[in-house]
């Protein structure tokens, strides 16, 4: 078995971001880009705090705040919760039911993405 480690999630991240970017892709595809890209930022935080990941993504943002919450992070990157929330929730439907994102709705979660990203480099330095 490969062990994941915080490092290998960073990269992915940002290589999801970096594709999601790319506006030559169906916005549907951007948007499952930009959710993965979440998805593995939040793995990077959770391996460097020695976390295990989550075993579905429904229970990736409980363990986001459970960390920020017992690491006194609230008050700084709190806020984030409601990023990874808002993305989450929208990876059954950009994945699985082919559901139609316009080009504003794509800026607006890659915009989330983007913050959400930049938080997790910040927090795990």
């Amino acid at each position: 078995m490969v062990r994941d480690t915080k490092k290998d999630a960073l990269r992915d991240s940002e290589g999801f971001l970096q594709s999601a970017k790319d506006k030559t892709k169906p916005n549907r595809v951007r948007m499952t880009n930009l959710i993965h890209s979440v998805i593995r930022a939040n793995d990077a935080l959770l391996l460097h705090f020695g976390r295990d990941k989550p075993s579905n993504h429904e229970d990736a943002a409980s363990k986001f705040t459970s960390v920020i919450d017992d690491k006194g992070m609230v008050d700084k990157y709190g806020r984030y919760e409601k990023n990874i929330k808002d993305l989450l929730g929208q990876k059954t439907p950009a994945e699985y039911t082919g559901k139609s994102y316009s080009n504003k709705k794509v800026k607006n979660y890659q915009k989330k993405a983007e913050r959400f990203v930049r938080a997790i480099e910040e927090i795990t330095g």
